[in-house]
Formats: structure tokens, C-alpha cells, sequence
């Protein structure tokens, strides 16, 4: 299996629109998707990404958005 530190749990928060990054510790025992349930708030859409997909250039990380 894949580590946690490998991927990404994204959304857009629609208050804010700020897109929103959270990794998981591999130590975790719940599945990335459990992690997400539990964490992303309610009725925000979130995807699980390869973290090589995000920037690697943070100089303006208010402005990244994804698209599926």
C-alpha cells in the first residue's frame, strides 16, 4: 500500500475559497477516505491527489485552485 505522506486530501472551502491541503500521518490506521470523511467539513467535495501534483512553488499558494 501507499503511504499517506504520498497523497493529498484537497477541497475549495466555499466560505472562503481558499483551497484546502491536508496530509495524514502515515501512522494513521484509518484509509485516506476515513480520514476525509471525518475530517473535510460537510458538503465540501474533496479529492485524494499525489502529493507530487501540487506546486512545488508556494510563493502563491492563496491563489492555487484545482480541477478534477
Amino acid at each position: 500500500t501507499m503511504a499517506h505522506s504520498d497523497k493529498r486530501v484537497i477541497w475549495t472551502d466555499s466560505n472562503t475559497g481558499y483551497l484546502c491541503i491536508m496530509q495524514a500521518s502515515d501512522n494513521c490506521t484509518r484509509t485516506l477516505e476515513e480520514i476525509a470523511e471525518k475530517d473535510v467539513p460537510d458538503g465540501e467535495t474533496y479529492y485524494i491527489i499525489d502529493a507530487t501534483a501540487l506546486p512545488t512553488d508556494e510563493s502563491f499558494r492563496d491563489a492555487w485552485t484545482y480541477t478534477p
